[in-house]
């Protein structure tokens, strides 16, 4: 007989009742609730069992199920508009989990070609550098890339705040195939240490 993986939820903070025993469990609950605290808590926690890997919980027979996320532009942070649509996705893909489909949600950026430039070309001249004809093909593709990395580890983070069971391990770039990309990176939680850092209005 196969087991089970181990539960994804954390047992701390819960009552427990045995109704066979009428024996009550007591278990210690803060006075006060700290979002943040546990906000990022769970989410590593769900990252280190790879709780939402693609086929978690499926059962055999069970249909396949997946959703490729509407890649955001490496252009800035995500908005109201950003976190409507992933919570819908997210709702999808949780149910269709819990029902023993072999599920994937796949993650994922998008280059955003000029308009990553135009934005790289604006951050460079607030820091009075030198413009992308005067440095030259080369280093100004590589204050792009920077770029790219800065608002990717943003959006991430904004993603896992909100608590997206996306496959993090097959979190994909649509220019990972560029000559010299970003180097990949191993998914650990990016998520920002305070709840107002999550907030922002500036569309990707």
């Amino acid at each position: 007989m196969s087991r089970s993986p181990p539960s994804p939820w954390p047992s701390r903070g819960f009552s427990l009742c045995r109704t066979g025993t009428q024996r009550m469990i007591p278990m210690p609950m803060e006075k006060t609730f700290n979002a943040a605290e546990a906000e990022a808590r769970i989410s590593q926690l769900w990252l280190d069992r790879n709780a939402f890997a693609a086929g978690a919980n499926a059962r055999p027979g069970h249909p396949a199920f997946s959703v490729m996320i509407p890649p955001p532009n490496v252009t800035g942070s995500l908005h109201m508009g950003h976190a409507f649509n992933n919570t819908l996705q997210d709702i999808l893909v949780r149910w269709h989990r819990m029902r023993g489909d072999d599920t994937l949600w796949q993650p994922g950026t998008d280059h955003a070609g000029i308009a990553t430039q135009m934005v790289t070309e604006r951050e460079m001249a607030r820091a009075g550098l030198p413009g992308r004809r005067e440095m030259g093909r080369e280093a100004f593709t590589g204050k792009v890339w920077e770029q790219k990395q800065k608002s990717r580890g943003t959006i991430i983070g904004q993603l896992q705040r909100l608590g997206a069971s996306a496959d993090w391990s097959r979190e994909a770039f649509t220019m990972s195939g560029a000559p010299v990309p970003p180097p990949a990176r191993k998914a650990t939680s990016t998520m920002p240490s305070s709840r107002s850092s999550s907030t922002s209005t500036t569309r990707a």
